[in-house]
This record gives structure tokens, C-alpha cells and sequence, in this order.
């Protein structure tokens, strides 16, 4: 009975400070100077290759995600939920800084880097006593004496879902493992401790989350990331525990000097009523926590390619879900399957670009579409995204990458499903309703998103 009235006492915590505060997080891109994975000065031509090696292992990992099927008797449960065996979410673009714990005398806060990812459930960290911990530049988050307010987690707690593979009890304990796909490896203690973030009344604010204490981390080798934040559908997702509400706003990335957009909790992150509100449905699906989208058709310079109904439908063979469109902020540029609306929207480029008497380049990396740039050209094509019920979506971001003398459609191909990616999210501010299923955007100069 103690138990359960100090889960209730979490809970409404947690809903006192998601209504009362707004509290957001640096969203860094990977390669700003703000980034501990900086790259340093880029050309043009080596930062369209990083584009198209990250968003290739980007489409990777989502294809992965998506071709394994879950118990006959799970429909409950995402397949991401039940899968032994995930893709690997490491290939990300945006990280995000954050502190643990309440430090005793004499001990300061660290900052840790965490991935950020709209794929995965569980926000976990690397800590002691640790089994198999991977080399990382910060010191390794020690409960024992990082924080007087640390806590393992129960195995009576809700959150302590022993339905997933691997998740176990001992002790009173709940403990975790999650297996991705090239051997990688995270398992550890769930626990509660404080997240400190950004609030809007000037100063640091903490909310107490379920996490991941990973004592055994294999096969991950990237020292200057200390964890991974999990924002998909799942009830332990970061998502779900800050109030189930969440919203971005992603610039341009044109400088790596540029300063980092905003991840938003509470209060900040709705999107008040206005006439340029548009609010769409999160197609429904009982066995993903991707964030699927009602798109119907797609226009390239104000021409509908006409894409007949159900071009954009989640389909389920059995063993794998194909098909969908899912917004993810971890995919680099927009990409669409290669066995289904992919070749007639490069035809559609194709076509609009031919009026224009421009050279065709060869494919740069993953780019099928690359032209030599004429001196002044500057005649991109605009694309508009047509969901259900005659909402649309303008694109804002490039449509186009540049290297010294040539440029690239933004676009590539994947065989699983198709992607609205980061770049193409740019200047728009979105909501994620995880209570009403819905995801609300509104145009934004999100350069003053600060």
C-alpha cells in the first residue's frame, strides 16, 4: 500500500509540473559547435556525404524496426515493444544535454549527452557499477554517490513492463536489457531519479522519470554520448512521463555556429488556436509507436502527382509492416520506399528540372538526382504534402543539397516505409498530442524560438 501511494504521489507530480512549468531541452544538432561530436569546418561536397551516410543508416534502422513481427498474442504491444532484437538507433542527427540526479555536498551536477530519438521507448544512461561500459569522455553517472535522490524502481511499478523481453525482476529490483542488431547492447537497473530542465521562470527545474541505469553496454563505442532519450509512444518514454505532450521547432542548419532549437514539455509545448493551426490525426495502428501521418498524396512546384488511394497505407504481411509515412526527427532528408512511390516522385523532379536545360551529375552517395549548377540558378521546386481531410503541408526546408558545383534532390530511397525527415521539418513549430493522437503544426520563424 506505501508503494502504491508513492506511485500515485509520482504521478501527480509529475502532472503538477508538466501544468504549472514549461520546461525544454537544447535540441543539438550533430554537427554544431555546440555538439561534442563537432565535426569541424565541412565543405559543401563533405557535408552532403555525411547527409547521405547518415540518413542511409538512419533508413536502416528503421527498416529494422519495422521487419519483426511480435507474438501472436501481443496486439496490445508495439512491435518495437516486443522485438528481442532492435535496430540500432546511434545513427542520430539532434543530442540533447541534460543533468542527473541531486548531487550531496561537495559533488556538482554533470551534464550528460543523450540521443536524441523519435524511435525509441526507453531514456536509459551509462552508469556504475558497471558490467561493460564503453570508454566516454564525461564520468560514468554513479548513483551511489552522484545523487542522494536516486531510487531503484520496484517491480510493482507500472513502468516495469515484464512483458518485454529480457525485463526481469530480482531483488524488488526491475531490471532491463534491450539487444540491438549488430551485436549492441544496453542493460542495467530502472530506477527514479531527478532530470533537470530548462524552465520558462528563469532557472533549472527537475522532473522525476523512470530511466534506464545501463551497467552493461556493448558494443557501443561512440565516447561522447552518454545515453539515449527515448520520445516515441511507449508509456516509459520521456514522451509519455513529461505529460505526454512534446513540440519542436528546427532551423535551417546552415552554420554550424547557429544556436540549438528548443524541445519543449508542458505548457509551451501546445500550439494555441489560431487561423494557420493545422491539427492531423496519428493514424492508429495497434503495433508501432512510430509516429505515422495520413498522407495522401504529394505535389513537386504546385503539380499533384496523383498518387492513387492507399499509395500511402500501412500494410501488414504478416511479418513485417510496410508502407506509412513517418515523421522522425533523427532521418536527415525526406525519404520514400523504393518498390513503391519513390520512382515516381524522382520522375516528377526529373520532369520539372528538364524545363531548365540543366546537366545531370552522378549520384552523389545515397542522391539519385544531382544536377551540375548553373551560375545564378536558384529555380528550386516547392513540395507540399496533402494528408486526409485536405490538410497540407508546405515545404519550408531545402529541397535541393549543394556541393561546390553541383547540387542534389534532398530525397533518397528505403524499403520498408517513407520518411518525413528533419530538413524538410524546417520553420515549422510541431505538437505532439500523444493524448488526442494528434500532431498540430503552424509555420514559425523557428530561428526565434528561444
Amino acid at each position: 500500500m506505501k508503494q502504491i501511494k508513492s506511485q500515485v504521489l509520482h504521478l501527480l507530480l509529475m502532472l503538477l509540473i508538466t501544468k504549472s512549468l514549461s520546461l525544454h531541452l537544447n535540441m543539438i544538432h550533430r554537427y554544431s559547435i555546440y555538439s561534442p561530436t563537432y565535426p569541424g569546418n565541412l565543405t559543401a561536397l563533405d557535408r552532403l556525404l555525411r547527409i547521405s551516410d547518415q540518413a542511409k543508416a538512419r533508413a536502416h534502422y528503421i527498416d529494422a524496426t519495422l521487419s519483426q513481427r511480435p507474438p501472436s498474442n501481443s496486439s496490445t504491444l508495439s512491435i518495437n515493444a516486443w522485438s528481442p532484437i532492435r535496430a540500432t538507433p546511434f545513427t542520430y542527427l539532434y543530442l540533447a544535454d541534460l543533468t542527473i540526479g541531486t548531487p550531496p555536498p561537495r559533488k556538482t551536477l554533470i551534464t550528460y549527452h543523450f540521443i536524441l530519438d523519435t524511435g525509441s521507448p526507453l531514456t536509459w544512461v551509462q552508469s556504475q557499477p558497471c558490467k561493460h561500459c564503453f570508454p566516454q569522455v564525461e564520468p560514468i553517472f554513479n548513483p551511489a554517490t552522484d545523487s542522494t535522490t536516486w531510487k531503484p524502481l520496484p517491480c510493482t511499478h507500472p513502468l516495469c513492463d515484464k512483458r518485454r523481453p529480457g525485463w526481469h525482476c530480482q531483488n524488488n529490483q526491475c531490471l532491463y536489457v534491450i539487444n540491438y542488431v549488430g551485436g549492441k547492447k544496453t542493460s542495467g537497473i530502472l530506477a527514479t531519479d531527478h532530470f533537470n530542465f530548462f524552465s520558462n521562470q528563469g532557472g533549472p527545474e527537475f522532473s522525476s522519470l523512470v530511466f534506464g541505469c545501463g551497467n552493461e553496454n556493448i558494443n557501443i563505442k561512440n565516447p561522447r554520448y552518454n545515453g539515449l532519450l527515448g520520445l516515441n509512444t511507449a508509456e516509459i518514454s520521456l514522451a509519455s512521463q513529461m505529460g505526454r505532450r512534446f513540440s519542436y521547432c528546427l532551423s535551417p542548419f546552415t552554420s554550424g555556429t547557429q544556436p540549438p532549437n528548443k524541445l519543449r514539455f508542458g505548457n509551451d509545448a501546445s500550439i494555441p488556436p489560431g487561423p494557420n493551426v493545422i491539427n492531423i490525426p496519428f493514424v492508429k495502428l495497434p503495433i508501432t509507436e512510430h509516429y505515422y501521418l495520413p498522407l495522401i498524396d504529394i505535389s513537386i512546384a504546385g503539380k499533384r502527382l496523383g498518387f492513387p488511394p492507399g499509395t500511402f497505407a500501412v500494410k501488414n504481411d504478416g511479418n513485417t509492416l510496410q508502407g506509412g509515412f513517418i515523421i522522425d526527427s533523427g532521418t536527415s532528408v525526406m525519404m520514400f520506399m523504393k518498390n513503391g512511390p519513390y520512382n515516381t516522385i524522382i520522375d516528377g523532379f526529373v520532369d520539372y528540372f528538364k524545363t531548365y536545360n540543366l546537366k545531370r551529375a552522378p549520384p552523389k552517395g545515397i542522391f539519385d538526382v544531382c544536377y551540375m549548377r548553373k551560375e545564378g540558378f536558384i529555380s528550386y521546386p516547392t513540395v507540399t504534402f496533402h494528408f486526409e481531410n485536405n490538410k497540407d503541408l508546405l515545404v519550408k526546408g531545402p529541397v535541393a543539397l549543394m556541393s561546390s558545383d553541383e547540387f542534389c534532390v534532398a530525397m533518397a530511397g528505403m524499403e520498408m516505409t517513407n520518411l518525413f525527415g528533419a530538413a524538410q521539418q524546417v520553420d515549422y513549430k510541431f505538437s505532439f498530442d500523444l493524448v488526442n493522437g494528434v500532431l498540430s503544426y503552424v509555420p514559425t520563424d523557428c530561428s526565434r524560438d528561444g
